[in-house]
Formats: C-alpha cells, sequence, structure tokens
C-alpha cells in the first residue's frame, strides 16, 4: 500500500501541479476537509429536526397546553419597538407586523382556504398603512374585512392591517391611524358579536381616545328579519363621528349575505380614499398607530379561535326512548381540566363537532378524489395545541379526508357554489344556455363571491343545540336551537344579527348541519378530463350536461334561496354531476364548520372545573333522505368518555340571574330549553347554603310530550319542589286529548304570576321563537293587562317595556 505523500505527488505530478504550489495545496487540504466535515454533519442534523409542520398537531391528540404566560412588557411603545421586540412566533399573519418580517412574512390579505402568500418585503418609504378593523361571530365579517384588504391593496401604495375586536379586548388607540374601515355585524336584537363585545364597550366608553379627523368608513352586517337590523354596524359609524373621526365613505347596511350590494360599497371605499390626502410610512416616521403592537403582547385566551380540549367524562341519555319517532336528549359532561375557563349561570359552550365519517366517504365518492392527497389547511380553522406556534410561512397541510372532517360545513352551501358549477359546466353546454346574472351573482362576480373563504355570512350557520337569540339583543346558546349558535344544531347561514336560521332539529331542514345518510354513487373522478373524446361530459351525455345547465341557469336567476334550502353539498353536486371544478376552488366555495352553541346546565359552584349542556339529538328526513345533526349525533354516538373535544365558553351577559338571592325568578323553558335553569337553580340553591340569605321564590314552568319519556330532569325537578325550593309547573303536550303547553299554564297562574312582578321578579324565556316564545309574550301580556287597574293594551306593553328596560324580562330564544 503506498504512503500519503508518495500519493500525493502522484496526484499533483498527474495535474502537472508546479512545485511551489503542491505545500499551499496540501495545507488547504488539511485545514479545509475538517470545516467540510462539519458542515455535511450540521446538514445531516438539520433533516432530522423534529416536525413542526401542521400534520405534526394532528398526530397528537392528547397534549394539552395551557395558555402561554404574559409576555414581558416592553419598554418601546411605539410601532419600531413592536418590530424590534415581538418574536416571529407570536406575529399575527394577517397583522402589519406580517409585513416586516421579509420575504418569509404572509401578506395580510390572505385566501382562507390557501396557505399564506407571501409578501414582498416590509412597507416601502411610500407605503401608506390603513387599517381594517373587524369584528366577527361565525366568520363572514372577516371575509368581508379580507376583501377590503384585498381591494384597498390593488388601488394604490397601501398596506393593509387586519384587526380583530376580539384581540382588543381592553380596547385600541386608533388615533395615530391613517384611516379606518370597520366591518361589524350585529347579534340577537342589536348587541355586537360575542367576542367583540368588550371592545365595542370599550369604544362606547369615557376611556376611548379621540378620533380627531381620521377617516373612517364602516359596513354593517346584519338582518332585516330582526328589528334592530345592523344596529352594531350604525353605533360603530356613529361612534367614530362622535369622537371625531371623519366618514370618508358612507356607510352601508347589507342584509345577509349580500356581496354584489358589499362590492359596490367596496368600490365607492376605493375611490374615496385614493382622494384623501394620506401620510406615507416614511412620512409617519414609521409610527402607525400600536394596535398590531398590543395584539401580539397579549397571549390569546381560550375563546372560540384558540378552544380547550376538554375531556369527557359523562354522557347520559335523558329520555325513554320507546320508537324512533321519540325525541332523544343526553346530558353531557366535560372536564375543563386546568384551562381555567370560568363561566357564569346564562352563558354557553362552544363546542367545535367533527362531521361524520361517512358523509365524508360518501362526498369523497362523488368528488373523485383520494382521502389521502394532501391539502391546504385553511386559514380559519381554529388553533389547536401549538398551531400557533407555526410559522406562518409554512404551509399547513394535511389529508383531505381530515379536512373534510374537521374544517368543512357540508351542510350549508353557499350561493357562489352554483355559480361556480355553472362556469365549469362543459363548455358546449354553457353554451346552450344563456349564462344568467341572477341575484347578483353573474360571471364577473364569481372571484368576489367565492374570495376563498366560505364562511358564513355574518350570523351564518353555526348553531348546534345552541345558539340562540336573547331577546335582550344578545344571541346565545340555546340548547339545541340554532340561533345563530345555539341550537341543538340548528343552522343557518349568516352572520347576520347573529343567529342561524336552520335548525339541528327535527323538522328543520335548512341547512342542518346533518349528515346525509344516502348512498352517492354518481360521481365523477376529476382526475378524468371533464370532455371525453367524444365531446361529451365526463359520465354523462351532451343533452344531460346542457340540461344540467340550463337548470343551474334558470336557479341563479331567481330561485338560489329557494334551491339551496333543503340541500347539503353533496346533494347539489349530485344534481350537477357534469360540473367538475378544481379541487381548490371547490373548496374554497365550502362554510366552515361552525362549533354548536349550547346552553349551560350547571354551575360551577356545583363543581369547580365541570360543565354541563343538554343536547337534543337531532335526526330528521329531507328531500326523502335521512339526516342526522352533526353535532348532536357526534355528541351521542361518535364521543366517547374520555375522548376530548373542543371547547370554549361564549358569555352571554344578557341573560343573568339578579344580584339579590331573595329576588323572585319566573322561568319559561320547555324541552331543552330547560338548560339553563337547571344552572340558575344549582347557582342559587348553592350560594343561598354558603351565605344563609333568604332565597326569593323559583317558579318554573317546563312543557315536553309525556312525563315517562321525555320529561328532563323530572326527578331533580321534583325533588327541588318537594323540598320548598321551587314551585313547579308542567305541561305534558300529548298525554291527555287536548294538548297543553307551557303558555297555557302561565294563563292559569296568573294571579302568582303578576304577585310575583310587582314584587320584582325578573322573568325569563329559554326555547323556540318562532312558536313557543310569542305564545308566552302574549300570555304574559294578557296577565299584565287583566291585572292592571286601566287594563288596555297599550299599558300593557308599556308595563312590559318597561320590564326589559329594566333587565327584568329576557329571553333566549332560537328559530
Amino acid at each position: 500500500m503506498p504512503n500519503g505523500p508518495s500519493v500525493y505527488n502522484s496526484v499533483c505530478d498527474r495535474f502537472g501541479l508546479e512545485e511551489q504550489h503542491r505545500s499551499k495545496l496540501f495545507w488547504a487540504t488539511v485545514l479545509g476537509t475538517p470545516v467540510l466535515l462539519w458542515a455535511l454533519s450540521s446538514r445531516s442534523k438539520a433533516k432530522n429536526k423534529p416536525d413542526t409542520h401542521i400534520n405534526a398537531f394532528f398526530k397528537d391528540k392528547s397534549a394539552v397546553r395551557a395558555p402561554s404566560a404574559q409576555q414581558p412588557k416592553r419598554k418601546g411603545t411605539g410601532f419600531h419597538s413592536f418590530l424590534k421586540e415581538v418574536p416571529q412566533a407570536h406575529r399575527d399573519a394577517t397583522s402589519f407586523g406580517a409585513f416586516l418580517k421579509g420575504p418569509a412574512s404572509a401578506a395580510a390579505v390572505v385566501s382562507s382556504n390557501a396557505p399564506s402568500q407571501q409578501a414582498s418585503k416590509g412597507p416601502k418609504a411610500s407605503d401608506v398603512v390603513i387599517s381594517v378593523l373587524f369584528g366577527t361571530e361565525y366568520g363572514f365579517s372577516k371575509e368581508v374585512a379580507e376583501r377590503v384588504a384585498a381591494a384597498v391593496t390593488a388601488c394604490g401604495p397601501y398596506r393593509v392591517k387586519l384587526l380583530d375586536m376580539a384581540d382588543h379586548a381592553d380596547g385600541l388607540d386608533l388615533s395615530k391611524e391613517q384611516a379606518v374601515i370597520a366591518v361589524c355585524s350585529t347579534q340577537g336584537d342589536g348587541v355586537a358579536p360575542t367576542e367583540a363585545r368588550e371592545f365595542c364597550d370599550w369604544l362606547g366608553s369615557d376611556a376611548a381616545p379621540a378620533l380627531p379627523s381620521i377617516p373612517f368608513a364602516v359596513c354593517a352586517l346584519g338582518d332585516k328579519s330582526y328589528v334592530h337590523f345592523c344596529a352594531c354596524g350604525k353605533q360603530l359609524d356613529s361612534r367614530f363621528e362622535s369622537l371625531g373621526a371623519k366618514r370618508f365613505a358612507d356607510r352601508v347596511d347589507v342584509h345577509k349575505e349580500d356581496l354584489p350590494a358589499i362590492d359596490r360599497w367596496l368600490s365607492g371605499v376605493t375611490s374615496a380614499l385614493q382622494a384623501l390626502q394620506l401620510q406615507t410610512f416614511q412620512e409617519t416616521g414609521g409610527v402607525v398607530g400600536d394596535a398590531a403592537e398590543s395584539a401580539a403582547a397579549k397571549p390569546k385566551r381560550w375563546g372560540k379561535s384558540r378552544p380547550f380540549r376538554g375531556q369527557v367524562v359523562a354522557v347520559e341519555g335523558l329520555c325513554n326512548l320507546a320508537s324512533e319517532d321519540d325525541k332523544d336528549t343526553i346530558r353531557v359532561e366535560i372536564d375543563l381540566g386546568k384551562s381555567g375557563l370560568q363561566y357564569t349561570p346564562g352563558d354557553a359552550l362552544g363546542v367545535y363537532p367533527l362531521n361524520c365519517n361517512q358523509a365524508v366517504e360518501e362526498l369523497l365518492q362523488v368528488l373523485g378524489q383520494e382521502g389521502h392527497q394532501q391539502v391546504s389547511c385553511p386559514s380559519w380553522h381554529y388553533q389547536d395545541h401549538d398551531e400557533q406556534a407555526q410559522s406562518s410561512d409554512i404551509p399547513r397541510q394535511l389529508p383531505l379526508q381530515e379536512a373534510l372532517v374537521k374544517c368543512y360545513d357540508l351542510r350549508s352551501p353557499k350561493p357562489e357554489l352554483l355559480q361556480l358549477l355553472f362556469e365549469h359546466m362543459p363548455a358546449p353546454a354553457q353554451a346552450a344556455s344563456k349564462h344568467g346574472d341572477s341575484n347578483g351573482y353573474s360571471s364577473q362576480d364569481t372571484s368576489a363571491l367565492s374570495n376563498g373563504n366560505g364562511h358564513h355570512t355574518d350570523g351564518s350557520s353555526t348553531g348546534m343545540n345552541g345558539n340562540s337569540q336573547n331577546s335582550n339583543g344578545h344571541s346565545k346558546p340555546a340548547n339545541g336551537h340554532s340561533h345563530a349558535a345555539k341550537t341543538n344544531g340548528h343552522s343557518h347561514a349568516a352572520e347576520t344579527n347573529g343567529h342561524s336560521h336552520t335548525a339541528e332539529a327535527k323538522g328543520h331542514s335548512s341547512n342542518d348541519n346533518g349528515n346525509d345518510s344516502h348512498s352517492s354513487q354518481n360521481g365523477n373522478s376529476s382526475k378524468k378530463p371533464v370532455i371525453d373524446v367524444d365531446g361529451h361530459a365526463d359520465g354523462i351525455s351532451q343533452d344531460e350536461a346542457n340540461q344540467q345547465a340550463t337548470e343551474l341557469q334558470d336557479i341563479l336567476k331567481d330561485e338560489v334561496e329557494a334551491y339551496l334550502d333543503k340541500r347539503h353539498i353533496i346533494d347539489i353536486l349530485h344534481d350537477f354531476s357534469g360540473s367538475h371544478p378544481p379541487l381548490a376552488t371547490l373548496l374554497s366555495c365550502l362554510r366552515p364548520l361552525q362549533p354548536r352553541l349550547y346552553s349551560i346546565s350547571s354551575s360551577q359552584l356545583e363543581h369547580p372545573t365541570h360543565v354541563q349542556i343538554t343536547v337534543a339529538v337531532v335526526k330528521y328526513v329531507a328531500l326523502g333522505r335521512n339526516r342526522i345533526g352533526v353535532a348532536s349525533t357526534f355528541l351521542k354516538e361518535r364521543m366517547q368518555v374520555g375522548d376530548h373535544v373542543p371547547v370554549y365558553v361564549a358569555k352571554n351577559p344578557d341573560f343573568r340571574l339578579p344580584k339579590d338571592l331573595g329576588t323572585p325568578i319566573i322561568m319559561v323553558g320547555p324541552g331543552t330549553g330547560l338548560a339553563p335553569f337547571r344552572s340558575f337553580m344549582q347557582e342559587r340553591i348553592h350560594s343561598q347554603q354558603s351565605s344563609g340569605l333568604q332565597l326569593g321564590q323559583s317558579v318554573l314552568y317546563f312543557g315536553c310530550r309525556h312525563s315517562d319519556q321525555d320529561y328532563l330532569y323530572g326527578p331533580q325537578l321534583q325533588q327541588w319542589a318537594d323540598e320548598g325550593r321551587l314551585t313547579l309547573f308542567t305541561a305534558f303536550s300529548r298525554q291527555q286529548a287536548q294538548k297543553v303547553y307551557v303558555q297555557d299554564r302561565l294563563r292559569e297562574s296568573g294571579k302568582l304570576v303578576w304577585q310575583l312582578l310587582q314584587e320584582g321578579a325578573h322573568f325569563y324565556v329559554c326555547g323556540d321563537a318562532a312558536h313557543m316564545a310569542g305564545s308566552v309574550e302574549q300570555a304574559l301580556l294578557h296577565i299584565i293587562q287583566h291585572h292592571q287597574e286601566d287594563g288596555d293594551t297599550l299599558s300593557a306593553e308599556q308595563y312590559l317595556e318597561a320590564l326589559r328596560q329594566q333587565e327584568r324580562y329576557q329571553r333566549d330564544v332560537w328559530f
């Protein structure tokens, strides 16, 4: 074997290297080799670093991390200070800070279904920074805010900060902003979205700073079926003006999901914005308010966008079922562990359900897609575990099947889905029909309609046993009743006045958060060409494709709402199987799978870390097909004791017990409307036992079908009555020949009701708004009129209005 020097000299001789250079090469080789080996080793180690991708999050379903500790207070208060001190992991991808992270930052305007788009470097000296502020209950306000951000960015040298009111419960100094555009929905009968309420209360207080000549514009979202249409947006508009801000574009009041109206308003906003004399980033000295700073400084609380994974400790049936038509209701108890979550009787529990696997498999079959293929996790999906630590510039991926199970609403189609399907009909089929500009949805509006977001209109589909309307103007859970969220599974679709109109309840098929149990067999694989070699649509004849295109055109003209009313996504894809839009585009037209709000039916005085809800299990028939409620069946059939479920507390400050234990209360709650009153009773009894104070009379009117079938918590109610803690009136509607309801029992005991009202009693109603709540109010007016001295209708109505103003008449109802 040759020795080292001889080999080295042989190599040098072969390449003709002169003698004077040989020693230099030798030492370069000796010293450089260790460096090269170190670099290769480091690269190998980097490849083996722990996976921080979104898939890693889905691997561990059990770990729950408490909210991070408060960050140390910064010395600086300016925007530059924020840029220097905020850790990247805590910057919001849609905040202004995201722009300053260089090429790896996410753009301020993010598609809700696509991974974060990359922005160029931070703001240029010539950029004008605009703030877009939004308050949302179910996501539509955020969608509109993103639409505003996109339009503003496209019309000039603007940079946009997206600011969520929910992140600024303690207030937000807007006095240094160049211009503010606000988008906000209205809940219940005129209040702000739940998580935006603290901000709105702050803005209306003396703590809010003056906004001298700050240009502003407001987009108010609502539902005309409610008396206080767009009330929150109107109040924001008025308050900005009273603080000295200057309106640069007129407010628009939007009914439900009227996207064409929003786009018309937005066109005026961008035109007016360009006419304003605003300062550039350089001219402001790089300080454009401290909004982003204050948002980043605070760790996110447990809430809708960051739910806590509570452990299910009990699932108990409350009904005796004799047939398939019998109503089924369950009690679910969840351990909140060390989350620190606190609730008050009257609050609701938000629960994030999962779609059932059967419905997802059927949809995959119709789409012709493989469930294991990777898709982007929509940006609006709630944060879970360590997901908030993900770098915003890393696309988050998950299998398509998992995305359909946990991210998307498969029951409540958006109007733009129909437009999308028409545009992806085979060309000959489109040519065979004239493309109509119906309902404002023309081919030119398609991009605006989808916007990649798939959000409900503010107030849209959410309810699941859960959201109710709260007559006091607050949308609240209703235990099985979806009014805006609190519905026992009822969902609608519009962040309009915050109520979800469809209910996850028997007999409600519109946007019913239910799963389709029929088998979908006629789906075509999107992997195949839309048009085959003979010029026919894949899987159907040209004539069938033409017929589908014509029918779809007719629907788009004037039948969109009626057509969508009882249909799920899979129904629509069946009806128009000749259309094959790209998967990513189709996903962008799906709504987010919303949490369901259920009235809490327990007190933390009973158990400090446990919470209970009462859920009506929903199963019904629509369009000749069996349907099931997503959330209620998830809790009853697919969730096991010991499993973890994402939950959060939804505050409802407009449905509260009187502060004085001695004040009488009158409660009317048939069916699952009983839930908050069980919480009321537990709270009052434990408070009385610990304080020794006198307890005011508690009267309950409860109704159901049969005393031996669906008498919810019957033994407990009877025990309280036997102990003298509760005056109980029951109405078992089908237990005798003539039906009897709670309003009948109320009239029969009118003398007691009037006596207690005269003693200062608070009157509560929880349940169905379509029939029961109105009938109960009429019975109450009858009692008031009968016992008043003047005894006329007008004076009775004035008396009831006075009770409402004194917060002694409170309703938590849903459609």
